[in-house]
């Protein structure tokens, strides 16, 4: 079984998607992320870390990703993956010699 660890970034993106969907008057919306995050995403990674397709199994789209993309170490790129929940794409990096997830 791996360790789910949250990254500093991670919790950044949390805090700018509570900020988005408070505005939009949708607090209830995060709180569901929350609770799948707690309730059932974490326990399939550290479960089934391989669940999420690779994330570079998708060509990037745009300039924005592709300036992104550049940011990332090219080590990183290798172990990054995405698991779908409903609304989100949840990266997250995996390295198969390592027992910990790095969301």
């Amino acid at each position: 079984m791996h360790q789910v660890r949250v990254t500093a970034y991670f919790l950044g993106c949390l805090k700018t998607i509570e900020a988005f969907l408070a505005i939009n008057e949708n607090a209830g919306a995060y709180e569901d992320l929350l609770d799948d995050l707690s309730g059932n995403i974490i326990a399939y990674l550290s479960q089934l870390p391989l669940i999420g397709r690779p994330f570079l199994s998708q060509k990037p789209q745009s300039v924005e990703s592709l300036s992104a993309l550049a940011q990332i170490p090219t080590r990183s790129l290798r172990t990054l993956r995405e698991y779908v929940n409903k609304n989100y794409i949840i990266l997250y990096s995996v390295d198969e010699r390592s027992p910990v997830i790095y969301l």
